[in-house]
């Protein structure tokens, strides 16, 4: 993310942090890439910030399976009740999760029964958001979660900022270029990794 960070919050120790406004985020979704955040959003949402506190899934696995259902949302988003479709997506136990084929409760393993309560409410909240407000509204919500991602998920602003600055720096074949861009659960894990940061 760009270095917009003008509010402070004194921690329990005094230090400062700083974060966003919400105005700031608002304007960086705004002027980037909105379409990809949407579906991003989501899935950050519904599924990986479920993840935050499991260590027996690495973060190459978790960014190729957020990858998959960011493009299994952008496809529900293009058909009519799009926020039924993807209530049903996120918990639906035999959704392919993985580039290897896993399900999605074969992904989430004995949490699968935890997982699906947060994100099915989640997804119920967000449908009845919708009823009250407006799907637009949810959706823009939905792409200020991609502004304050805490990693470089395939489809924020933070992802296509290292993207460029890796195409920029290294060189690499025309067709890695386009996985990178395109597909990159497909990647393997270094190159991964690197591109995320870690």
């Amino acid at each position: 993310m760009s270095q917009l960070f003008v509010s402070s919050v004194a921690t329990p120790i005094g230090l400062a942090t700083w974060r966003p406004t919400t105005a700031q985020l608002v304007r960086e979704v705004s002027s980037n890439r909105q379409a990809e955040a949407v579906p991003a959003g989501i899935a950050i949402h519904h599924f990986t910030d479920l993840f935050d506190e499991r260590t027996d899934v690495s973060l190459a696995e978790l960014h190729r399976a957020t990858t998959v259902l960011t493009k299994q949302v952008e496809q529900a988003l293009l058909g009519q009740r799009a926020l039924d479709r993807i209530q049903k997506l996120v918990v639906d136990p035999q959704r392919i999760a993985t580039p290897d084929g896993r399900s999605a409760s074969e992904f989430c393993g004995a949490h699968w029964p935890q997982f699906i309560e947060v994100a099915g409410g989640r997804a119920e909240a967000a449908v009845e958001g919708a009823d009250r407000f407006g799907q637009s509204t949810v959706m823009q919500l939905a792409a200020l979660r991609t502004a304050s991602a805490t990693q470089a998920w395939w489809g924020t602003t933070e992802w296509a900022n290292r993207v460029d600055a890796w195409t920029r720096s290294v060189w690499f074949r025309p067709k890695l270029k386009h996985t990178v861009r395109t597909s990159p659960e497909l990647l393997d894990d270094d190159l991964l990794l690197d591109l995320i940061g870690h």
